[in-house]
């Protein structure tokens, strides 16, 4: 209805490029001089033995529990997984959360992964393991046995839910190989106008990056609007100074780029 008050027109259905300058929606067809992708990104299933059968929880699925779970296996240390996992700590759920990498929240400062860790630990008794890897799911009753391992040890874990907080990806099968447009599995490639390969076709959002945030989806859309319209005086998207907050406790706030980052690119900063 609002974009409806604001005099675009929402088709509902799944959009798939035919050629360069037309896409199909079930049996219509559409012709534009530009278009803009902003399909977003879907869950990146880790390869788990057993998990599918067994079954798991998303995002999606999560807030649409209708009571916590006695126990619940976080996979994923990223700011989603940190999120969920002191939330059903706070209800009541014995929480352990897993991570395949040294750090939780591995592209923020190491200082507030260890500040979190410690935290969640002795606030919320939430279980953080990391460097470890999932190997297999088996579903006993109504519980789900993990099988992890950790450089050469391995062990169990029984739990009642397993929440999947880990990665994503672009969702791009939507025909872009028949407008000409370049991918790959993480993301549609971009130029700095957020123009694809094919010039006419631009792509906004989670999947192109480089940031999965609502806010930098948004700004990316402002660029885009402009560059339409404006084609001879285009702007380039800039990420010099992007915000981002994760909602755990403490929160996390931070902005541009990281310490890490500045190092690598051989800046001159002071922390």
């Amino acid at each position: 209805e609002y974009f409806t008050n604001k005099g675009i027109s929402v088709i509902g259905g799944r959009a798939y490029f035919i050629d360069p300058h037309t896409v199909s929606v079930g049996t219509a067809r559409f012709t534009a001089a530009s278009f803009v992708i902003a399909t977003g990104a879907e869950l990146l299933l880790p390869e788990i033995a057993g998990l599918s059968t067994a079954g798991f929880l998303t995002h999606k699925e999560v807030i649409g529990l209708d009571r916590p779970p006695k126990s619940v296996l976080i996979i994923g240390g990223g700011a989603s997984g940190l999120e969920f996992a002191q939330l059903f700590a706070i209800f009541g759920s014995k929480v352990t959360l897993v991570e395949s990498t040294p750090f939780l929240l591995g592209e923020e400062e190491p200082e507030v992964s260890a500040l979190l860790k410690k935290r969640v630990k002795k606030e919320y008794d939430i279980d953080v393991v990391t460097e470890v890897n999932v190997r297999s799911v088996k579903k006993i009753g109504l519980k789900r046995e993990v099988t992890m391992s950790r450089k050469d040890r391995s062990g169990t874990l029984m739990v009642d839910e397993i929440i999947l907080a880990s990665g994503k990806r672009a969702v791009v099968d939507i025909g872009l190989e028949n407008a000409g447009v370049r991918y790959d599995e993480g993301e549609i490639h971009t130029d700095r106008y957020q123009r694809s390969s094919a010039k006419h076709i631009y792509a906004v959002g989670d999947c192109s990056g480089p940031y999965p945030y609502t806010h930098t989806a948004a700004y990316q859309g402002q660029v885009v609007a402009h560059n339409i319209v404006h084609p001879k005086s285009p702007v380039a998207a800039q990420y010099n100074a992007v915000p981002r907050t994760i909602f755990t406790n403490p929160e996390v706030a931070a902005t541009g780029l990281t310490e890490k980052e500045l190092k690598m690119r051989g800046a001159d900063y002071k922390s």
